[in-house]
C-alpha cells in the first residue's frame, strides 16, 4: 500500500510539471501540433508545424523556429528552407546569429504590420524569399505616424525567386531595402511604395522575373554606402514595367543592360510610363543586351 500511494503521488507531480511546462511555451513559444493527413508541398518532406489558427509551416528543420504569440513575431534561427501559409498580423524575423542561407518559400501568405512584414537581421548570410507556382502572396507595412520601416528590411542580401506572385506594399518607408538584391526566375513582383523607394540598395540584379514598381520617389535606387562601394544596377533579363514614380531608375555608379554569362539569351522588355522626372539617372548608362526591348510612355525608343 507504501508503495502505491508513493507512486501515485509521483504521477501526480509529473503530471503537474508537464502542465507547467506546457502553460509557459505556449504563450512565446510555437505551437508544436502537427498535421500528419496534409502537406502544405507534397513534393516536399518536412512536418507541418500549426504555429497558429490561420498559419502554418513546413521544414524538415527541428527547432528552426519560435513563435511569440503575443507579439505575433515568427522567428527564424537556424538555416534550411521553410514553407509558409496561410495569414499572419505580425512580422517575421530571422536571428542576427545566422551565417547560413535561409529560404522562405511563400505558399499562399498574407502578412500585414506596422513594423517590417521580414526583418533580416545577420550581416553574414543571406536569405531568399520564394513564391510558390501558382500562388498569391502579400506582404503590407500599414500606415504609421512613428514608424519608418521597410516591408521587406535587410542587413545584407536578399533574392527574390519562384514562380507565383509576391506583392508588397508600404505605407512607412521604401518596399524592399538591403544590402544586395536580386530577382530571378519567373516571380512576379508587384511593389507599391507609397512613401519612398521600391527596390533601395547598393546593389541590384535583375536576372529574370516580371516586375512592376509604383514608388512616390526611386523605382529602383541603388546608392554607395559608407565604404563608399557599390551604387550598381545590373539587368540581364525579365519584364520590368515602373510607372507612376519620381525616377524610374537611379543608381549612384552605373546602370547596365546585359546579356547572361552563364545562360541563353533571355531578352529584356523595360516598360517606363509617367516619370515626374528622370527615367534613368547615373554617371554611367550602357546598352551591351542584344535582346533589350524599351518602351518610353508607349514608345518603342532606345536606350
Amino acid at each position: 500500500m507504501k508503495k502505491k500511494g508513493l507512486l501515485g503521488i509521483l504521477g501526480i507531480f509529473a503530471l503537474g510539471l508537464l502542465a507547467s511546462c506546457g502553460g509557459a511555451n505556449t504563450s512565446t513559444t510555437m505551437n508544436t501540433t502537427t498535421k500528419t493527413t496534409e502537406s502544405l508541398d507534397p513534393e516536399i518532406d518536412g512536418i507541418v508545424y500549426k504555429v497558429s489558427d490561420t498559419l502554418e509551416v513546413q521544414t524538415l528543420v527541428q527547432n528552426g523556429f519560435t513563435f511569440d504569440q503575443a507579439k505575433g513575431l515568427l522567428s527564424f534561427n537556424t538555416p534550411g528552407e521553410y514553407i509558409i501559409k496561410g495569414v499572419l498580423n505580425g512580422s517575421i524575423e530571422c536571428s542576427a546569429t545566422l551565417v547560413e542561407k535561409v529560404t522562405l518559400v511563400l505558399n499562399g501568405v498574407t502578412i500585414t504590420s506596422n513594423k517590417p512584414a521580414i526583418s533580416w537581421l545577420s550581416e553574414s548570410s543571406k536569405v531568399e524569399v520564394k513564391a510558390k507556382k501558382d500562388t498569391e502572396n502579400y506582404l503590407i507595412t500599414t500606415d504609421s505616424t512613428t514608424l519608418a520601416n521597410s516591408t521587406i528590411q535587410s542587413n545584407n542580401n536578399i533574392e527574390f525567386g519562384g514562380k507565383g506572385s509576391l506583392s508588397i506594399i508600404n505605407n512607412q518607408k521604401h518596399a524592399v531595402s538591403a544590402s544586395e538584391i536580386v530577382v530571378k526566375n519567373e516571380i512576379a513582383l508587384n511593389i507599391t511604395a507609397n512613401v519612398k523607394d521600391g527596390l533601395h540598395a547598393k546593389a541590384i540584379t535583375i536576372e529574370n522575373g516580371n516586375i512592376d514598381i509604383t514608388a512616390v520617389m526611386d523605382a529602383m535606387e541603388a546608392e554607395v554606402n559608407s565604404k563608399g562601394t557599390k551604387g550598381t544596377i545590373f539587368i540581364t533579363g525579365g519584364t520590368i514595367k515602373i510607372h507612376d514614380s519620381k525616377i524610374a531608375i537611379k543608381a549612384a555608379t552605373s546602370i547596365s543592360f546585359e546579356n547572361p554569362v552563364d545562360t541563353d539569351v533571355i531578352g529584356i522588355l523595360l516598360k517606363v510610363n509617367n516619370i515626374s522626372d528622370k527615367v534613368l539617372q547615373s554617371v554611367s548608362i550602357t546598352n551591351k543586351s542584344t535582346a533589350l526591348t524599351y518602351y518610353l510612355n508607349d514608345t518603342l525608343t532606345n536606350i
